[in-house]
C-alpha cells in the first residue's frame, strides 16, 4: 500500500491547512451521522478493526512543502499500524508539496515508490 500526502484521519480533518476545501467532500465530523459514516473509510478505524494476521507493507509519505496536508495524521497512522504489527515505511520528502515541485525531487520520489513496490513484490503477504 503506497499512500502519498493524504488527509488520512477524516475525524480530524480540521488539522489540515486545506480542511476548509474538504468539509463539503468529506462532511463535518461533528455531525454524529457523518462521523459514523467516516468510520467505514477511516484508515484508523479500518486498522483497528483488522482481524490481524499478515498485513501488507505500507509506504506512508508526506511532503515538507505541503500547503494542504499536515504530516501529523500520517505519523499517527504509521504508529497505529506499527503497533498492530504492520511493516511501515515512513517517508517525509523535502522540496515537495501540492503544486509546483522541484523536478529532481519528483524523480527521486517516483524512484522511491517504485523501489518500495519492487521490494514489496518479493514479500508474500497472503492477502
Amino acid at each position: 500500500v503506497a499512500c502519498t500526502a493524504a488527509p488520512l484521519d477524516p475525524h480530524r480533518i480540521g488539522e489540515h491547512p486545506g480542511a476548509r476545501h474538504w468539509t463539503e467532500e468529506f462532511g463535518d465530523p461533528s455531525d454524529p451521522a457523518v462521523r459514523a459514516a467516516m468510520d467505514d473509510y477511516s484508515p484508523f478505524e479500518r486498522a483497528r478493526r483488522f482481524p490481524g494476521g499478515r498485513w501488507p507493507r505500507f509506504l506512508l509519505t508526506t511532503f515538507a512543502e505541503d500547503s494542504r496536508v499536515a504530516a501529523a495524521p500520517t505519523d499517527r497512522l504509521a504508529a497505529a499500524l506499527t503497533a498492530r504489527g504492520a511493516e511501515v515505511v515512513r517517508s517525509h520528502r523535502p522540496r515537495m508539496g501540492h503544486g509546483g515541485n522541484h523536478l529532481d525531487a519528483v524523480h527521486d520520489f517516483a524512484a522511491s515508490v517504485l523501489d518500495f513496490a519492487l521490494d514489496s513484490a518479493h514479500v508474500s503477504t497472503g492477502v
